[in-house]
């Protein structure tokens, strides 16, 4: 493998992922005024803030050749309340076209150039008192430990992530986050030796750079926050997510290539003989909402359909909604209804009592029961009009069920 690593295709890759100067002035342009805007917004309210650049730009581990996210964090002391910093932070944030995005409080996303710029209020790092006062934090630790040739590292590992769909601690995604990769390279030297050692990584891996935490965590993977011993870095990647890097990572140790570095569609082909049903929603949320909702709701959709006899193949959300394939879809009219062991004659009185048609089977009661939905879509069609179990937003928006042939191209999750 490290032939590959040495090979001009890789050296052509790491090229290619790193910004240019030309890119680096475009970003550094848009940062200054931004800048310029919302200092003029603090000094108009004559707030006591500071803002700063935070996240992969300030890190120089951001990735050239789509769209740039800026993190501009603003600063405030501790005489201001949470309350009062979640409402400056909205009034001054407002820079260009945006949008009010959500974490633990909620921030403005603006859109300006091709470019993201989330202005994001936090206090002072003395203390925490909000989960995003790290963020200065994680930028401060990364900047101070990660050497100059790791950041070209960090690209390739974020690159080969993105490609694998594994990339993103966003709802939607629940994969790994940038300041994941950079504690992962941090920890392991180089992207080669983080996917060799992720390609035995055991379930509860644990990883301490700082060696300073015994806090125990229950998720598949923990790596420790170095500026937060209590936080387990690795805590918002979904077990789907974990597996699919490990799987990669193991394909790609075996047989490098550089295809692995090229994202690929996930595609939703119905298998011969499956049957693909699509719940669609017509709601606006935004995706740190939306997609929890979605999830339980496809949890539930799907336990519903098996517990009543059908057997669903996969299913996936998507932006709109839910898709379903089942390889079980019809059913008979009736289905056996079995009762109490024949020695227990209190109860086999009750189920006698209760069912029509009781025989024995072996040495237990069985009794014919006919079956309220014998098809599939008539089935998920009743959950979809009850809607009980669905994410509480889902359940006041619109929703149709569609049965389809094949799934439309869209990005699924």
């Amino acid at each position: 493998m490290n032939d590959f690593f040495q090979s001009k295709q890789v050296l052509a890759l790491k090229k290619k992922i790193t910004p240019s100067e030309r890119e680096r002035r475009k970003v550094e342009e848009i940062c200054t005024e931004a800048m310029e805007k919302l200092n003029k917004n603090i000094s108009r309210l004559g707030i006591e803030a500071t803002p700063s650049l935070q996240g992969s730009v300030a890190k120089d581990t951001w990735l050239p050749g789509e769209t740039v996210n800026l993190d501009i964090f603003v600063a405030f002391s501790e005489r201001y309340g949470v309350e009062e910093i979640k409402k400056l932070g909205l009034k001054i944030g407002k820079l260009y076209e945006y949008e009010i995005a959500y974490a633990e409080h909620p921030y403005v996303k603006n859109f300006y150039k091709g470019s993201t710029i989330d202005v994001v209020p936090c206090y002072t790092a003395t203390r925490m008192i909000t989960s995003v006062d790290r963020t200065p934090l994680h930028t401060a630790y990364i900047k101070s430990h990660l050497a100059f040739e790791q950041r070209a590292e960090v690209r390739l590992l974020k690159k080969f992530m993105k490609a694998q769909h594994v990339y993103g601690a966003e709802q939607k995604v629940g994969g790994f986050s940038g300041y994941l990769c950079e504690l992962l390279i941090l920890h392991y030297k180089t992207m080669k030796d983080t996917l060799v050692a992720a390609s035995h990584w055991r379930r509860g891996e644990r990883i301490d750079i700082e060696g300073m935490s015994q806090k125990k965590f229950s998720e598949p993977l923990t790596v420790i926050d170095p500026t937060d011993p209590e936080r387990n870095v690795a805590a918002a990647v979904t077990p789907g997510r974990l597996a699919g890097f490990i799987h990669a990572g193991r394909l790609f140790s075996e047989n490098p290539s550089i295809r692995f570095f090229s994202k690929r569609k996930i595609t939703f082909t119905p298998n011969p003989g499956s049957r693909l049903f699509m719940v669609e929603f017509e709601c606006d949320l935004i995706d740190d909402i939306l997609f929890p909702q979605l999830r339980k709701t496809e949890r539930y959709i799907s336990n519903a359909l098996m517990k009543a006899g059908f057997s669903v193949y996969r299913s996936a959300v998507f932006r709109s909604g839910i898709f379903f394939e089942l390889d079980v879809f019809s059913l008979p009219a009736f289905e056996k209804r079995q009762g109490p062991q024949i020695f227990d004659a209190e109860n086999c009185a009750r189920f006698a009592e209760k069912h029509r048609g009781v025989t024995t089977e072996d040495l237990t009661l069985v009794s014919e029961v006919r079956r309220k939905h014998r098809e599939a879509h008539t089935f998920i069609a009743s959950l979809v009009k009850k809607k009980e179990g669905f994410g509480k937003d889902l359940k006041r928006g619109r929703c149709r069920l569609h049965k389809i042939r094949k799934a439309p191209a869209t990005e699924m999750f």
